[in-house]
């Protein structure tokens, strides 16, 4: 066979290496061999084989230590209708973006074998095997071509070894040894006589004796539950933890107390779905009693958008709250009697009525601060600024604003939210 002194990495190939690195799968597809004359050609810039007269498929992929693998195939003549000189050999591999590509190429010039056609008195059938470098690439595989997939002396070895030194497979003479032991005369002299075995006469062994010495363990509650839950899961044919094919996130739970079911103190930390009834939690909407009920809902991907609606335990006001990018949002009224105080100040000279309002909620803590101002040239109060606080009634949580026009009259002609 010619000497062709090794592979060279082709542009493509080198490219394909270069994203192996960060993950991307190097998959083998297929041989090539031909008779092309490499010339002055540079091999890098290869996309092909310059002549290619065969594509053989991969019958070997091994990863090696060391940044390296070897990749395997077979030649032969058996279909050759044409004879050739083996010159140049490449291997291919799926690029995900560019396709197959030309990974790797080899030319061995002069040095060429010739292979005949088949069906006459040369037959011929060798496998050829490359190294090629793969440096850090977690993900190597190869299409397989199942009709070349042969044992090696080494391969068929290894296997026969492993067998042989299986003690699990095999009984030992110190297996033997155990055994006859349990008998009153050994297996091997004949019948074995009875044994006492607490107080009753029996032949053989106990079931006990048995299970301590049977090569393959029983197994224990927990193994057959890890068992389970190993093949559990979607996909697996089990499912066991399904409900009409649901899975439990899917359903709403009954009404539970977040403080025994969560261990929450805070309403900002229930973003799991469900219907609950607390008291004492702080961050409620502003109702009137220490108790409410609470429906929560989230987004599927996690728990940074959610939606908490809540009402008054007494009363049949409804607030209601979103959690943007992991930030909740201001409670608002959506219906009812909501227990809001409203206390206005600064009174307006020109159309009569309070700039400031102050919103408070039952333990007189500010719950929202409006502002009439920006006065335009008769004196119409055309921006109107409100401002959310917490439950302390200090810490601002949100601000917006909307926009006024007016006519002459000082009748409203529009009103638009700045948000």
């Amino acid at each position: 066979m010619g000497a062709f002194g090794g592979i060279t990495l082709t542009n493509k190939g080198r490219n394909l290496l270069a994203k192996a690195q960060t993950g991307v799968e190097i998959k083998y597809t297929r041989f090539g061999i031909g008779d092309g004359q490499l010339g002055g050609q540079s091999i890098v810039d290869l996309n092909a084989l310059i002549s290619q007269k065969q594509s053989l498929g991969i019958a070997k992929l091994k990863v090696q230590p060391g940044g390296k693998a070897v990749v395997g195939t077979v030649i032969t003549n058996k279909n050759l209708t044409t004879g050739f000189y083996f010159r140049e050999v490449g291997i291919f591999a799926q690029d995900p973006t560019e396709g197959e590509i030309l990974f790797g190429y080899a030319n061995c010039g002069p040095t060429a074998e010739y292979i005949p056609v088949g069906g006459g008195q040369d037959a011929i059938e060798k496998t050829f095997d490359i190294i090629i470098i793969i440096g850090n690439a977690p993900n190597v595989s190869a299409v397989l071509d199942s009709s070349l997939v042969w044992e090696t002396p080494d391969g068929a070895q290894e296997k026969v070894d492993t067998h042989a030194k299986n003690t699990i497979l095999h009984v030992t003479q110190t297996d033997k040894d155990k055994w006859n032991a349990l008998y009153s005369t050994p297996l091997a002299n004949g019948t074995p006589s009875k044994l006492i075995i607490g107080g009753t006469s029996s032949v053989g062994v106990s079931n006990a004796a048995a299970r301590a010495d049977h090569k393959h363990e029983m197994p224990t509650a927990t193994d057959v539950l890890n068992a389970l839950k190993g093949v559990d899961g979607t996909g697996s044919g089990l499912d066991a933890d399904l409900l009409d094919g649901l899975q439990a996130s899917e359903f709403f739970r009954s009404i539970r107390d977040p403080k025994t079911a969560l261990g929450a103190t805070d309403w900002n930390a229930v973003v799991e779905p469900g219907v609950y009834c607390g008291t004492g939690l702080s961050n409620a909407a502003p109702i009137s009693a220490t108790y409410a009920y609470c429906i929560v809902s989230r987004w599927a991907a996690g728990n940074t958008y959610a939606m908490q609606l809540m009402v008054d335990f007494y009363e049949s006001a409804v607030w209601s709250r979103v959690l943007v990018n992991n930030a909740w949002q201001p409670w608002v009224p959506v219906s009812g009697r909501v227990s809001i105080r409203k206390y206005a100040s600064d009174k307006d000279s020109i159309v009569y009525h309070y700039r400031v309002v102050d919103w408070k909620r039952k333990d007189n803590t500010l719950y929202m601060k409006t502002v009439f101002s920006n006065p335009d040239s008769n004196g119409f109060l055309r921006t109107l600024t409100k401002t959310y606080y917490a439950n302390d009634g200090t810490t601002v949580l949100k601000s917006e604003s909307i926009s006024f026009t007016y006519d002459q009259d000082g009748m409203i002609t529009s009103e638009i939210p700045n948000y």
